[in-house]
């Protein structure tokens, strides 16, 4: 993390200036960002993402409301932050990290969203201190990494949970979800667990995956059918109300929309 910060410090630290949704996980991470910014785009916010890694240009990795960041301007960033990048020794990804943080900040995006590279705990994104963290699930992956067992790889996962901040999992499995509850506790984070509606809420959220439906029922009964496309469909909005979902679902009052 001395790398990435020393490198964001000499640019005036342009992670601080604006909001973001922090996400990690094994599976689901770039479809959730996806979702997301294009549900903060369609709310009318000027949104940033960054996702990785890329199939075909390296430009598909930083995008502005759905548009990846010219070549030109990408090229032109590289050049400004290539001196510092040699002097901090930064990574590829320490590097593609500070200048899309750089890119978001000039083009004064209002939110972005910030897929992790690996792990969580000291991936380069962690900098953030977002609105909301999202965890979408975990198994064993980069155990060289990231340890050999699922309660070590949520404890890196983990990571990006931050202080007072909330923070949505779709995690079921006992061993992992404890580890990420004893982290949240530990740090005053709310913990949405997908699978459950949140305490004190009158909404509940039913997936039918068969007929490929979720029903959103309220205090007056059902509020809405949201068609899905696929057989597992991941987030959905609707007005006040955004629904995750991986595996399990979440029905719960967009969080952070008071803040941005």
């Amino acid at each position: 993390m001395r790398n990435i910060s020393s490198l964001l410090n000499f640019f005036d630290n342009p992670h601080k200036k604006f909001y973001s949704i922090h996400i990690a996980g094994t599976n689901g991470k770039g479809s959730s960002a996806a979702y997301l910014a294009a549900i903060c785009i369609s709310s009318g916010y000027k949104t940033g993402l960054y996702t990785s890694p890329h199939l075909l240009s390296l430009t598909e990795r930083i995008r502005i409301n759905g548009k990846k960041i010219p070549l030109g301007k990408l090229n032109n960033l590289i050049k400004r932050f290539q001196k510092e990048i040699n002097r901090f020794d930064a990574t590829f990804f320490e590097a593609m990290t500070a200048i899309a943080f750089q890119y978001f900040a000039e083009e004064k995006v209002e939110i972005a969203i910030v897929e992790t590279g690996l792990g969580g705990r000291l991936d380069a994104t962690n900098v953030v201190t977002p609105i909301l963290s999202l965890i979408t699930n975990i198994s064993l992956e980069h155990t060289d990494v990231l340890g050999n067992s699922l309660s070590k790889i949520a404890f890196e996962k983990s990571g990006i949970i931050k202080k007072n901040i909330p923070c949505v999992t779709n995690v079921i499995q006992h061993q992992s979800l404890s580890v990420l509850k004893r982290i949240a506790h530990k740090k005053n984070a709310q913990l949405y667990e997908a699978s459950k509606k949140p305490e004190g809420l009158p909404y509940s959220c039913t997936l039918h995956y068969v007929k490929q439906y979720a029903e959103v029922v309220g205090p007056q009964g059902k509020e809405e059918t949201l068609i899905v496309d696929g057989k597992v469909p991941f987030l959905f909005k609707r007005g006040g109300i955004m629904v995750f979902n991986g595996s399990g679902s979440l029905c719960i009052k967009e969080i952070g929309r008071a803040h941005v």
